[in-house]
């Protein structure tokens, strides 16, 4: 990387474990007196990290910054981690639907819903509906959620793809009256992938019906 002054540095693969971390050291305090982060929203090893820097990032052509200001870089800008994506969109859905707030600015709901007749419906109809169950309610509360299965398939060159999150889910609906009501089983949120995203454009969902 032009920024760093071209530095050499052995691949991870010519480096035993102490040499690793001698070098991996180094590179960090490289990096820190250029001005440059870079951030791995897994865990990563000290080798993972040290390879991708050296051996990927290295030849990424980077601008050069501003005085008093880092640049960052995240792993996942250049090598989206789709299961971690559709985990957000599931923890979005929850988070939004247990505050009972879905509004324009929920990105996790797609701009259109297919449902099984093929009928479709917009974001806009759709939050409508769920604010129909939402209205028969002042809270939701006790909510309890397992995530059992993710799974997702690219097509066209990663460029669009198909998903969805599974589980069980079970929380109290809380009348005006104060009668609360039970709800409990399983949900699937079915996932696109468009335009580098995830996003909601059906789901199944305890409490809900279409």
């Amino acid at each position: 990387m032009e920024v760093l002054g071209n530095p050499s540095f052995k691949k991870s693969s010519e480096l035993d474990d102490k040499s690793l971390k001698k070098e991996y050291k180094r590179l960090e305090k490289l990096m820190e007196t250029n001005s440059i982060a870079i951030d791995f929203l897994r865990e990563r090893d000290d080798r993972f990290k040290y390879a991708f820097i050296t051996e990927e990032l290295f030849s990424h052509e980077g601008g050069t910054g501003f005085p008093g200001m880092t640049m960052h870089y995240i792993y996942e800008e250049f090598h989206p981690d789709h299961e971690m994506d559709i985990q957000k969109r599931t923890d979005d859905f929850m988070r939004d639907w247990f505050r009972r707030e879905f509004n324009e600015y929920s990105i996790e709901l797609d701009r259109e819903f297919v449902l099984p007749n093929r009928k479709i419906l917009s974001r806009e109809d759709t939050i409508k509906k769920m604010q129909t169950v939402f209205d028969c309610f002042t809270e939701f509360k006790n909510e309890q959620i397992a995530i059992r299965e993710i799974k997702f398939e690219l097509y066209d060159e990663s460029e669009s793809g198909m998903g969805h999150s599974e589980g069980a889910v079970r929380y109290d609906a809380v009348m005006e009256s104060g009668e609360v009501v039970h709800f409990e089983g399983p949900f699937k949120l079915y996932m696109s992938y468009r335009f580098g995203g995830w996003s909601i454009c059906y789901f199944v969902f305890p409490g809900f019906e279409w």
